[in-house]
């Protein structure tokens, strides 16, 4: 009988838990970045273990720089990954990432790929440009 009335709660629990809203769908590209559908706002997905851990406690606040700042830097960051991608044997650069600079990402995805970046060189003790306006 408690078994039975385990079952029925768990049941109820799960349904109760349940949305009836239409997920939203989305677009994924091999960078990580997310778009939904219907809006142009975009999301960046990393995948690296520590980095969410390291962006909280180690980024510059957003304002420290202007968006043209971001996307210059990714810019070259994006080439310079991409040409390892094609021509290194490493296994940090398995996936070119996919980035048009002629669409707005807008600032806070810019800065969050930015210190991406940062964080990856820091990670692997690779540098892939010279950019003294690191940490």
């Amino acid at each position: 009988m408690k078994t039975m009335i385990l079952i029925i709660f768990s049941l109820f629990l799960l349904w109760s838990c349940t949305t009836t809203q239409v997920p939203q769908q989305t677009v994924k590209s091999s960078a990580g970045i997310e778009q939904s559908s219907d809006s142009s706002e975009y999301e960046l997905i990393v995948i690296d273990p520590g980095f969410e851990n390291w962006f909280l406690t180690n980024k510059k606040p957003i304002w420290n720089n202007p968006k043209e700042f971001y996307e210059y830097w990714n810019r070259l960051y994006i080439t310079e990954w991409n040409h390892r991608c094609r021509t290194s044997q490493n296994p940090a650069f398995d996936t070119e990432i996919m980035y048009d600079s002629s669409i707005d990402y807008g600032t806070e995805l810019n800065h969050k790929l930015y210190h991406y970046f940062i964080f990856f060189q820091k990670k692997h003790n690779i540098q892939l440009i010279e950019n003294k306006h690191t940490y």
